[in-house]
């Protein structure tokens, strides 16, 4: 028995569909490469929630078994597991800060792509088929739409990671030199 909820889910997939489908390949390009983005951005967010913790009070509990914490080797110790854990921190940021960056690009090539179509439409049958026409400009307009859309969130959530990540290094410094 189908319910009103199996029709709803069904009309909305036809609907996504639809319009995955009038924006042609480069709108799946880009919707594929924000799923890939934002299964980076909740790796990132478990790995600080879940997983970060753990490694950041192991390495402390390693940095208070030193004796001495003065010297330029201690020092230099300190300065070696604060990068390593800066630099697990970071681990993806820079895949995401591209993806970010490459979704607009993706949009402008939509749109390129579009109004080339937009141009043969023209070519083929002038101003007398606006049919054809109005689907090649929203071609264009859809993808440049997607692109924008995408990217600017993702600018914000690269933004807000690498703040993070400088504020937990910057707490477990200092909570290396409170000794």
């Amino acid at each position: 028995m189908l319910n009103e909820y199996t029709f709803i889910i069904f009309d909305s997939i036809w609907h996504f569909l639809d319009f995955m489908y009038s924006g042609g390949y480069v709108l799946w390009g880009i919707f594929f490469l924000n799923v890939v983005l934002w299964c980076l951005v909740l790796e990132r967010h478990w790995f600080f929630h879940h997983v970060f913790p753990s490694i950041a009070e192991h390495t402390l509990e390693e940095w208070f078994k030193r004796q001495e914490h003065d010297s330029w080797y201690a020092q230099s110790i300190k300065t070696m597991l604060l990068a390593s854990l800066k630099a697990k921190l970071s681990k993806h940021l820079s895949s995401i800060h591209v993806y970010v960056e490459l979704l607009p690009i993706l949009g402008l090539l939509g749109t390129i792509i579009g109004m080339i179509e937009t141009f043969e439409v023209l070519n083929l049958y002038g101003t007398g088929n606006a049919r054809a026409l109005a689907a090649s400009i929203s071609k264009a307009l859809i993808t440049t739409l997607a692109g924008l859309l995408s990217a600017i969130p993702g600018l914000f959530i690269v933004s807000l990671l690498q703040q993070k990540t400088d504020k937990k290094i910057e707490q477990l410094s200092e909570q290396m030199a409170n000794v």
